[in-house]
């Protein structure tokens, strides 16, 4: 049977649109600057935490919202491999609304297992929607010596829990995580693994679907659902509990930052240990997701594409350069290639251009490419020319953009292929460049508006491939006529995506379009190139259209 436990009822917000805001000037700023103590309560020195001995007990902790069929597999493991060794609590935050889950609780609530009790605890949808809300009332409220908070994706197989309390026997750390794990490939909703959601049902793995995923073979840390919690530091901080941001309602699902900030507020990245049969269902559908927008189905597809892109890229460090590159192209980068001294001294360019800085094209193994170093505009520029903000790679430039032109390949839009990219770190700023493949045999279009006039079937190709782009919700930022080119084919290609990135709703369509538009008026008074306003309403039109049927 399940039991309903008194939570503590923790403060909560109404939600707000300021709230993403605050959540994303946290990740930049805040939390790099502040100190911790400011945001929690005291948290009790090592010295004094209970270091538990032979069996205590244990309280798992996931949230789950339309996920009913993976949470079938994870109520069914501690059905299928009952831990012998700890005292279990299962405690799942879900909405009355979501019926399918409900039903799935209804069902386990009457599976009566030794060392095992339920906790299903209802909450209304704003609160679900922030996992962090439901942690910390877990958080508070618990009175096992160690919670584990996680997904319901998350399964928990043969010897786990076992193992896990024998990995925590007389430890007083306050954060652990699994060391490794196995996890599928990116599933669709389709996949068999998950078509398991018609009748409530005990169901297992099969293994074979599943491969390992090594963790700790660099550093790694305690992410969202793997966040093992001595139980004295949870009942002493909560989880984010003074961090109003993420103890806000929201009106949809919402990305798990509270891992970060907890792991901020904590001091520590946790620390590995070795737990037998973790395994993770990867899916593609997220749970925030919009159902069937756009967006949702872009989003979809770049996550199927990670699995492929994270394979294909590797990184290096070499003192102060970070490193991502294709080792199909250059398998053992050095930080000399991303200067164009270097490719001189190799006979190498052939040939350059210049805007903000120079970019230089070079030849190497029979192929070429375009090497460009990342320069600011306006006036801050003037000061701070080619050095940014250092916040973490993936928050970069060069590592943004890389990823950006990853995912548009694989959405087969016509732009270049990221080979590799650097960052320089240099304090608390970095400098960087970024390697592509050269679109072969093709040119700009100011340099041909300047020699040649276009055909109307260019011209409609043009609108065409900006649609596509905006099709697949790639925001644009630069579009001008130096970042359209065309091939011996002319076939349309898009270049400079710097500062690009996907993004929600339509309305910044029109801006970009007004820029080329800028764009061609600009050039057409400065240079008299071969363009006149009838060329743009072919584009236009053929642009509309290529929108409509999408």
């Amino acid at each position: 049977m399940a039991y309903l436990f008194i939570m503590i009822e923790t403060k909560t917000f109404s939600p707000n649109g300021f709230n993403s805001f605050a959540i994303q000037a946290y990740r930049l700023v805040f939390g790099r600057i502040l100190p911790q103590s400011l945001f929690r309560d005291k948290i009790p020195a090592e010295a004094d935490r209970k270091a538990v001995k032979g069996k205590f007990d244990l309280e798992i902790v996931s949230h789950c919202w339309g996920y009913a069929n993976m949470l079938t597999y994870q109520l069914s493991s501690f059905v299928n491999y009952p831990p012998t060794k700890l005292n279990l609590t299962v405690t799942v935050f879900y909405a009355e609304e979501d019926t399918k889950t409900k039903a799935t609780l209804d069902f386990f609530s009457q599976i009566t297992m030794p060392n095992i009790t339920w906790n299903f605890h209802p909450l209304s949808k704003g609160k679900l929607f922030r996992r962090g809300i439901g942690r910390n009332m877990a958080a508070r409220s618990t009175e096992a010596d160690w919670i584990w908070f996680t997904d319901c994706d998350i399964i928990f197989y043969e010897n786990c829990l076992d193992s896990l309390a024998d990995s925590l026997q007389g430890e007083k750390g306050s954060l652990f995580f699994p060391k490794e794990e196995k996890i599928t490939e990116m599933l669709k909703d389709d996949d068999p693994l998950l078509s398991n959601d018609a009748q409530p049902q005990v169901i297992d793995i099969e293994t074979e679907n599943f491969s390992l995923y090594e963790r700790g073979k660099s550093r790694d840390k305690a992410r969202g659902p793997f966040q093992i919690v001595h139980g004295d530091v949870a009942r002493a901080i909560g989880y984010c509990e003074k961090l109003s941001i993420f103890q806000t309602e929201s009106d949809r699902w919402r990305k798990t930052y509270e891992d970060t900030a907890f792991r901020w507020l904590l001091g520590t990245d946790g620390e590995p240990k070795h737990i037998d049969g973790v395994f993770h269902i990867h899916h593609v559908t997220k749970g925030r997701y919009k159902e069937n927008s756009q967006l949702s189905k872009v989003r979809s597809n770049i996550r199927l594409s990670q699995n492929s892109y994270m394979a294909y890229i590797q990184q290096k460090s070499v003192k102060s350069h970070i490193m991502l590159f294709d080792s199909g192209h250059f398998p053992v980068p050095v930080p000399k290639m991303f200067t164009g001294q270097y490719w001189k001294t190799q006979n190498a360019i052939t040939g350059q251009a210049t805007g903000r800085g120079t970019t230089y094209f070079f030849q190497h193994n029979k192929n070429e490419y375009v090497l460009r170093h990342y320069r600011r505009g306006g006036l801050i520029g003037k000061v701070l020319s080619d050095q940014y903000m250092y916040t973490g790679i993936e928050k970069s430039r060069a590592w943004r953009e890389f990823k950006l032109l990853q995912q548009m390949k694989n959405m087969d839009l016509n732009c270049p292929t990221p080979i590799a990219a650097m960052l320089k770190k240099t304090g608390l700023y970095y400098q960087a460049d970024i390697i592509l493949k050269k679109i072969s045999s093709a040119k700009d279009l100011h340099h041909i508006l300047l020699a040649n006039s276009l055909t109307a079937d260019v011209w409609k190709k043009i609108g065409q491939t900006i649609a596509k782009f905006h099709h697949h919700q790639i925001y644009l930022h630069d579009l001008n006529i130096h970042n359209i080119m065309l091939d011996i084919e002319n076939e349309v290609w898009l270049i400079d995506f710097d500062k690009c990135q996907i993004r929600q709703g339509s309305n910044w369509k029109n801006s970009n379009i007004a820029r080329l538009k800028r764009s061609f008026e600009k050039e057409k008074r400065l240079h008299n190139i071969y363009w006149q306003l009838a060329d743009w309403q072919i584009l236009i039109s053929a642009y509309n259209e290529a929108a409509m049927a999408n």
